[in-house]
Protein backbone atom coordinates (compact mmCIF):
# COMPACT_ATOMS: atom_id res chain seq x y z
CA UNK A 1 0.00 0.00 0.00
CA UNK A 2 1.27 3.44 -1.28
CA UNK A 3 0.96 6.62 1.11
CA UNK A 4 2.46 7.73 4.53
CA UNK A 5 2.40 6.99 7.71
CA UNK A 6 0.48 9.31 10.20
CA UNK A 7 1.30 10.32 13.53
CA UNK A 8 -1.34 11.34 16.33
CA UNK A 9 -1.35 11.67 20.01
CA UNK A 10 -2.75 8.42 21.70
CA UNK A 11 -6.21 8.11 22.19
CA UNK A 12 -9.09 5.72 23.78
CA UNK A 13 -11.81 4.86 21.68
CA UNK A 14 -15.50 4.06 22.46
CA UNK A 15 -16.30 1.12 24.52
CA UNK A 16 -14.89 -2.73 24.28
CA UNK A 17 -18.10 -4.90 23.53
CA UNK A 18 -19.38 -6.02 26.62
CA UNK A 19 -17.87 -3.38 28.83
CA UNK A 20 -20.25 -1.07 31.02
CA UNK A 21 -17.69 1.39 31.63
CA UNK A 22 -15.87 3.14 28.63
CA UNK A 23 -13.37 4.61 30.90
CA UNK A 24 -11.56 1.10 30.75
CA UNK A 25 -11.31 0.54 27.52
CA UNK A 26 -8.40 2.06 24.80
CA UNK A 27 -7.28 2.00 22.00
CA UNK A 28 -3.57 2.58 21.91
CA UNK A 29 -2.50 1.84 25.77
CA UNK A 30 -2.09 -2.34 24.61
CA UNK A 31 0.21 -1.70 21.80
CA UNK A 32 1.91 1.25 23.83
CA UNK A 33 2.29 -1.76 26.36
CA UNK A 34 3.26 -4.30 23.94
CA UNK A 35 5.83 -1.63 22.74
CA UNK A 36 7.20 -1.16 26.15
CA UNK A 37 7.43 -4.91 26.42
CA UNK A 38 9.29 -5.79 22.82
CA UNK A 39 11.64 -2.73 24.21
CA UNK A 40 12.84 -4.82 26.99
CA UNK A 41 13.39 -7.87 25.44
CA UNK A 42 15.68 -5.44 22.95
CA UNK A 43 17.71 -3.76 25.24
CA UNK A 44 18.14 -5.69 28.64
CA UNK A 45 16.61 -8.99 28.75
CA UNK A 46 16.91 -9.49 32.54
CA UNK A 47 14.85 -6.55 33.70
CA UNK A 48 11.35 -6.84 34.40
CA UNK A 49 8.68 -4.54 33.33
CA UNK A 50 6.28 -3.36 35.80
CA UNK A 51 3.68 -1.67 33.58
CA UNK A 52 0.11 -2.79 33.34
CA UNK A 53 -2.44 -1.58 30.99
CA UNK A 54 -4.04 0.32 34.38
CA UNK A 55 -0.94 1.84 35.17
CA UNK A 56 -0.04 3.15 31.60
CA UNK A 57 -4.06 4.62 30.99
CA UNK A 58 -3.73 5.94 34.79
CA UNK A 59 -0.72 7.87 34.05
CA UNK A 60 -0.75 8.97 30.00
CA UNK A 61 -2.85 11.92 28.46
CA UNK A 62 -4.72 10.22 26.20
CA UNK A 63 -6.43 13.20 23.31
CA UNK A 64 -9.89 11.70 24.17
CA UNK A 65 -10.03 10.99 27.32
CA UNK A 66 -11.71 12.56 30.74
CA UNK A 67 -10.40 16.02 32.01
CA UNK A 68 -9.45 15.81 35.65
CA UNK A 69 -12.39 16.73 38.07
CA UNK A 70 -12.86 20.58 38.93
CA UNK A 71 -10.58 21.29 41.98
CA UNK A 72 -8.64 17.53 41.20
CA UNK A 73 -5.12 17.73 40.13
CA UNK A 74 -4.37 15.65 36.80
CA UNK A 75 -2.67 12.24 37.95
CA UNK A 76 -1.48 12.19 34.08
CA UNK A 77 3.04 12.46 33.63
CA UNK A 78 3.30 11.78 30.23
CA UNK A 79 2.25 11.83 26.69
CA UNK A 80 2.43 9.42 23.52
CA UNK A 81 2.80 9.99 20.14
CA UNK A 82 1.92 7.35 18.05
CA UNK A 83 2.64 6.51 14.43
CA UNK A 84 0.57 4.40 12.17
CA UNK A 85 1.38 2.94 8.68
CA UNK A 86 -0.29 3.83 5.68
CA UNK A 87 -2.41 0.51 5.76
CA UNK A 88 -3.50 2.04 9.49
CA UNK A 89 -1.02 -0.46 11.48
CA UNK A 90 0.12 0.96 15.06
CA UNK A 91 3.85 0.68 14.11
CA UNK A 92 5.33 2.57 17.17
CA UNK A 93 5.13 5.39 19.49
CA UNK A 94 7.52 7.71 21.35
CA UNK A 95 6.06 8.52 24.66
CA UNK A 96 7.66 11.72 26.25
CA UNK A 97 7.33 14.02 29.06
CA UNK A 98 7.40 17.83 30.40
CA UNK A 99 10.82 19.28 31.86
CA UNK A 100 12.62 22.39 32.95
CA UNK A 101 16.29 23.59 32.89
CA UNK A 102 17.18 25.60 35.87
CA UNK A 103 20.14 26.72 34.25
CA UNK A 104 18.44 27.90 31.21
CA UNK A 105 15.38 28.58 32.78
CA UNK A 106 13.66 27.02 29.86
CA UNK A 107 11.13 24.03 29.35
CA UNK A 108 12.01 21.01 27.32
CA UNK A 109 10.60 17.47 27.17
CA UNK A 110 12.14 14.42 28.15
CA UNK A 111 11.67 11.39 25.68
CA UNK A 112 11.13 8.47 27.84
CA UNK A 113 10.78 5.57 25.29
CA UNK A 114 10.95 5.33 21.28
CA UNK A 115 9.78 2.18 19.73
CA UNK A 116 9.53 1.32 16.19
CA UNK A 117 8.41 -2.48 15.13
CA UNK A 118 11.21 -4.08 13.49
CA UNK A 119 9.31 -4.60 10.38
CA UNK A 120 8.85 -0.51 10.14
CA UNK A 121 12.12 0.09 10.73
CA UNK A 122 14.53 1.94 8.52
CA UNK A 123 11.73 3.47 6.75
CA UNK A 124 12.21 6.61 8.57
CA UNK A 125 9.39 6.22 11.62
CA UNK A 126 12.12 6.78 14.13
CA UNK A 127 12.91 9.97 12.79
CA UNK A 128 9.33 11.17 11.96
CA UNK A 129 8.45 10.55 15.02
CA UNK A 130 11.30 12.27 16.96
CA UNK A 131 10.38 15.29 13.98
CA UNK A 132 6.77 15.36 15.75
CA UNK A 133 7.98 15.41 18.72
CA UNK A 134 10.50 18.48 18.29
CA UNK A 135 7.12 20.29 16.34
CA UNK A 136 5.51 19.74 19.70
CA UNK A 137 8.12 21.27 21.71
CA UNK A 138 8.25 24.19 19.42
CA UNK A 139 4.36 24.19 19.87
CA UNK A 140 4.48 24.34 23.31
CA UNK A 141 7.70 26.51 23.66
CA UNK A 142 10.32 23.87 24.53
CA UNK A 143 14.11 24.83 23.49
CA UNK A 144 15.02 21.06 24.28
CA UNK A 145 14.76 17.70 23.94
CA UNK A 146 16.44 14.86 25.76
CA UNK A 147 16.71 11.19 26.17
CA UNK A 148 18.41 7.71 27.34
CA UNK A 149 19.89 5.33 25.26
CA UNK A 150 21.78 2.82 26.54
CA UNK A 151 25.96 3.12 26.13
CA UNK A 152 26.03 -0.27 23.65
CA UNK A 153 23.48 0.11 21.39
CA UNK A 154 25.48 1.75 19.10
CA UNK A 155 22.99 1.50 16.58
CA UNK A 156 20.64 3.48 17.89
CA UNK A 157 23.49 6.23 18.93
CA UNK A 158 24.57 6.45 15.19
CA UNK A 159 20.86 7.11 14.37
CA UNK A 160 20.54 9.94 17.45
CA UNK A 161 23.51 11.26 16.04
CA UNK A 162 22.45 11.89 12.55
CA UNK A 163 19.38 13.76 14.34
CA UNK A 164 22.23 15.94 15.35
CA UNK A 165 21.43 14.72 18.86
CA UNK A 166 25.02 15.66 21.45
CA UNK A 167 25.78 12.86 23.90
CA UNK A 168 25.75 14.00 27.33
CA UNK A 169 29.17 12.17 28.85
CA UNK A 170 29.72 14.66 31.44
CA UNK A 171 26.29 13.39 33.38
CA UNK A 172 25.38 10.29 35.25
CA UNK A 173 21.51 9.08 36.07
CA UNK A 174 20.84 9.11 38.86
CA UNK A 175 17.75 7.09 40.16
CA UNK A 176 15.61 6.41 43.11
CA UNK A 177 13.11 3.46 43.53
CA UNK A 178 10.08 2.14 45.45
CA UNK A 179 11.81 1.80 48.58
CA UNK A 180 14.43 4.27 48.63
CA UNK A 181 11.70 6.53 47.94
CA UNK A 182 9.28 5.80 50.89
CA UNK A 183 12.18 5.83 53.23
CA UNK A 184 12.95 9.46 52.29
CA UNK A 185 9.08 10.47 52.58
CA UNK A 186 8.96 8.64 56.04
CA UNK A 187 12.56 10.61 57.13
CA UNK A 188 10.59 13.51 55.88
CA UNK A 189 7.61 13.17 57.61
CA UNK A 190 9.60 12.31 61.17
CA UNK A 191 11.38 15.49 60.58
CA UNK A 192 15.13 13.48 60.53
CA UNK A 193 16.95 10.71 59.07
CA UNK A 194 16.69 6.92 59.59
CA UNK A 195 19.48 5.59 58.45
Amino acid sequence: MTGKPTIRQARREGKAAGEDDPLTSTADIPAILSFINMAQCEEDPSAQVKATEAKLEAIIHLDDGPPAAPGEPSRRFAWALIIESPAGEVAGHAMYYYICSAWRGEPGIFLEELFVLPQHRRSGYGRLLIQALAAEARRSGCTRLEWNCYRDNEKALRFYGSLGATRMDNWVTLRLLDGDVERLAEEAAGGGTTR
